[in-house]
């Protein structure tokens, strides 16, 4: 589980896909050292291959999907908000991530969070267990509707003991806005059948233009 601005973000389910006692570790850049100026997130605006799209209110728009082309990561997102106790809960399957409602892209400031389970009992493993791999200079993206689009550029992915996660430095609604996409990893203990850390990725707005 994550406190993500107050509210605990239960990060990742029951694995059993990559038994026996499998590591998910990742350690590329920092997620910690933010740009000296973090412009605003393209919008609008397509890589060049594609077609300029609509650009999204200034208050920022609902992200519909995540698209992390590198990794062939292609999914939908579920807006959520915290459940009775406090918790932030993804769906159960895998393959569809949960948003935390409380930052929007483009707002321009705070995370826009993106969790999902690593792997769940009776599922195939979800995308973001591919975060591991991310590298330098690769970029996602988050869709919304009407063309409404904001990218962004990795910064960092790290592997973190859930007991030491730092919390404050990583999420909430202050700060520099960043997207922030994180899985379970580290070592799966099957004893207690869940992973002892977090796999966590931070990645900063790609430049207009």
């Amino acid at each position: 589980m994550l406190l993500v601005a107050g509210v605990l973000l239960v990060g990742g389910g029951t694995a059993v896909l990559l038994w026996p006692r499998p590591r998910v570790v990742a350690e590329v850049g920092s997620v910690f050292s933010a740009p000296p100026s973090t412009p605003a997130p393209t919008f609008g605006s397509a890589p060049s291959s594609a077609p300029p799209t609509t650009a999204p209110a200034p208050a920022g728009f609902v992200p519909k999907r995540l698209v992390v082309g590198s990794q062939a990561i292609d999914a939908r997102l579920t807006p959520t908000v915290v459940d009775g106790d406090g918790a932030l809960v993804p769906p159960d399957d895998p393959a569809r991530l949960a948003w935390w409602r409380g930052v929007r892209p483009g707002e321009g400031a705070g995370s826009v969070l993106v969790a999902g389970h690593l792997d769940v009992v009776g599922y195939d493993v979800g995308p973001l267990a591919r975060i591991v791999a991310l590298r330098e200079g690769d970029h996602a993206v988050l869709e919304g509707s009407h063309g409404a689009r904001a990218e962004y550029v990795l910064r960092g992915v790290t592997t973190i003991p859930k007991e030491e996660l730092p919390d404050a430095d990583l999420f909430g609604t202050g700060g520099p806005e960043r997207l922030v996409l994180v899985t379970c990893g580290g070592t799966f203990d099957p004893d207690v059948r869940g992973w002892d850390s977090n796999v966590v990725a931070v990645l900063d707005p790609v430049p207009a233009g």
